[in-house]
């Protein structure tokens, strides 16, 4: 198993537990890409990602991500299979959402992340 998939794997893993607050895995620059959902975009930097993050998951009550499975495309990048699941804050209805994100950490610790949601 490489270096990058046991980072993505241990990202997902504090996801898991509804941890979403460490970073030091990232670089300053980092880049995070939504590709679709309510608000696609790009955002590059730490606090840029952590404002469309939080954005993202403020839209749900008792948020839950969890990765089904995880896949290595090449030295660099790693596809993982996601599902999102929670309650809408505003509808109150169950929501789940299956979905796949390419996480390339380039190590030590700079990175890309673009993520269906």
């Amino acid at each position: 198993m490489s270096e990058n998939l046991d980072l993505v794997r241990s990202i997902y893993a504090e996801w898991e537990r509804g941890d979403f607050g460490h970073v030091e895995w990232a670089s300053p620059d980092i880049e995070y890409t939504g590709v679709d959902g309510l608000t696609p975009g790009t955002s590059r930097g730490i606090p840029a990602m952590g404002a469309a993050w939080r954005e993202f998951v403020t839209d749900w009550s008792d948020f839950c991500a969890e990765a089904e499975g995880y896949r290595e495309l090449d030295d660099e990048r790693v596809l993982v299979l996601h599902r999102f699941s929670g309650r809408g804050r505003t509808s109150g209805a169950e929501v789940g959402h299956t979905g796949a994100a390419c996480r390339s950490p380039r190590p030590p610790r700079s990175g890309r992340s673009a993520t269906d949601s």
